[in-house]
């Protein structure tokens, strides 16, 4: 697909976006579920939209698949880290055991 400005956009800078993208929507989690006392299950999903949106842009304007594949195997990481130490709250189920945000982002590599 041609999507114009997105053709401009060099592969390492579309993956500097894709990082800060997904930093804002884990930070806007957190400040929703402390500041406005929302659910875990609506920040949750708040994450779900916001960071799948990534994969749909990444597919048509990233052409490198190792370069795609970066940001899922970085939060693969780190949301298991966050799973074990609680560090974002908003994502998780609140239920031990519950890896859902671990697989989610393996979920983007297929």
């Amino acid at each position: 697909m041609d999507f114009g400005i997105w053709n401009l956009i060099s592969d390492p800078l579309a993956l500097v976006i894709a990082f800060f993208y997904i930093s804002v929507a884990l930070a806007v989690s957190e400040m929703l579920r402390r500041g406005l006392r929302l659910s875990v299950d609506l920040t949750r999903k708040f994450v779900h939209i916001t960071v799948g949106m990534i994969r749909v842009s990444a597919r048509d304007t990233v052409s490198s698949v190792a370069i795609r594949d970066y940001p899922p195997l970085v939060f693969i990481v780190v949301n298991y880290v966050s799973y074990r130490r609680q560090i974002f709250a908003g994502m998780e189920t609140g239920e031990r055991g519950q890896l859902g945000t671990v697989y989610f982002p393996i979920s983007f590599r297929f």
